[in-house]
């Protein structure tokens, strides 16, 4: 088998394994946002610009993360112009699109900024940077199948509903953790973002 398939391999498993050790030195980059407000499961953040790999891709949710997935992998896995190794960071971000396809992203290490990340070698992978942005979120556990993100996304909608928030565009997905990482230790969240404030 082609060695980047066992790199690829490799990076489920680390993935997975540092996700059980949210505290440790060696845990993966997660995005530096600000907590503007708690209210039990549900939060206000702040998102400060990330610089992001994404993807789009077709199929059902599943299959499209999948797809995604391989993309991204072989890039941060030596796919790009100079055969670097980019260390892996967390969510994978899920956003569904109007004609049916998924874009799918995560973000780059912060050591990266767009003049010395490496040039993914697939065409289909974009660098870019995101605007800063305020969400709404709400977290949760457990396998994120279909069923239960619909139930999360009542959920959200009808907190923003009660809260009188103004929330732009549609919800899109967070996960944090790889396959193998048993349901109950699972970080999933659903976010929607926020008008911003005149």
């Amino acid at each position: 088998m082609p060695l980047r398939f066992f790199h690829v391999m490799a990076a489920f498993f680390a993935f997975g394994l540092l996700s059980f050790m949210p505290s440790s030195s060696h845990a993966v980059e997660l995005p530096d946002y600000k907590v503007i407000k708690s209210d039990g499961a549900f939060e206000i953040r702040d998102y400060p610009s990330l610089l992001i790999a994404e993807v789009t891709v077709s199929g059902d949710r599943g299959q499209a993360g999948g797809r995604s997935f391989r993309k991204l992998a072989g890039f941060i896995f030596g796919g790009n112009d100079n055969e670097t190794s980019i260390k892996m960071t967390a969510p994978v971000v899920q956003t569904p699109q109007e004609d049916g396809r998924w874009v799918v992203n995560f973000m780059m290490p912060s050591k990266f900024n767009k003049s010395n990340l490496p040039r993914p070698n697939d065409e289909d992978i974009r660098i870019r940077e995101t605007e800063p942005v305020q969400t709404v979120s709400l977290r949760f556990n457990g396998r994120a199948g279909e069923q239960s993100l619909r139930r999360r996304n009542k959920e959200l909608m009808d907190y923003i509903s009660a809260k009188g928030l103004e929330a732009v565009g549609e919800p899109y997905y967070a996960f944090y953790d790889a396959p193998m990482v048993p349901g109950p230790f699972r970080r999933n969240e659903v976010h929607m973002r926020l008008k911003p404030k005149l």
